[in-house]
Order: structure tokens, then sequence, then C-alpha cells
């Protein structure tokens, strides 16, 4: 069995190749195998975004932040899900906490 972190190289590798559905297939593997892997949450996340999925989106966000709540691509693009679903106050919130973060 593949360790997450061999999980995570290889969707990240197809998830750049475009194939959406083995890269999320693969980020759900390496998520069972480690379901706080911070990364997985937050590229899942945009992969979602990408198909239009965007409340499954923002609870992969969510469930990142709770696990590092400093995640930069976390924090920025929740933000930019609310933006797109017309949330732009919770939209702020996060681009404001994502110029705080370091």
């Amino acid at each position: 069995m593949k360790s997450s972190a061999e999980l995570f190289t290889e969707a990240v590798r197809i998830h750049r190749a475009g194939d959406l559905l083995q890269a999320e297939r693969l980020y759900r593997d390496c998520l069972r195998t480690e379901p706080t892997h911070v990364d997985a949450l937050s590229n899942l996340g945009a992969l979602l975004i990408r198909r239009g999925q965007m409340g499954e989106a923002i609870a992969c966000y969510q469930a990142a932040l709770r696990v590092n709540p400093r995640h930069g691509a976390a924090i920025f693009n929740l933000g930019n899900a609310y933006r797109r679903l017309g949330r732009l106050d919770a939209a702020l919130e996060c681009y404001q906490a994502f110029a705080d973060t370091p």
C-alpha cells in the first residue's frame, strides 16, 4: 500500500496533467490514509471548485484550516469560493486573514 506522501505526489502530478477524476480519487485515497493531510485537503478543494462543487470545496478548505489555521492556500482559496457564491463579507475576511499570514 502506498503512503500518504506517495499518493499525494501522484495526485498532484495527475492533477497538473488535467485528469481531475483520477486526481480526485488519489487525493481521497491520501485522505483515507491520513485524514488531516492539509495539502491534500486544500488541493482537493481546488479541484472541486474547478468542477463547480462549491459546497464540498468549502468543506475541504475548512477542514484544512482546522488542521492548520495559517495555511495560506486554503485561506485564499476559501475566499475565492465565498466570492464565487456572492458571500463577499466572508470572502473579504479570508483575504484579510491571508494578508496577515506570514
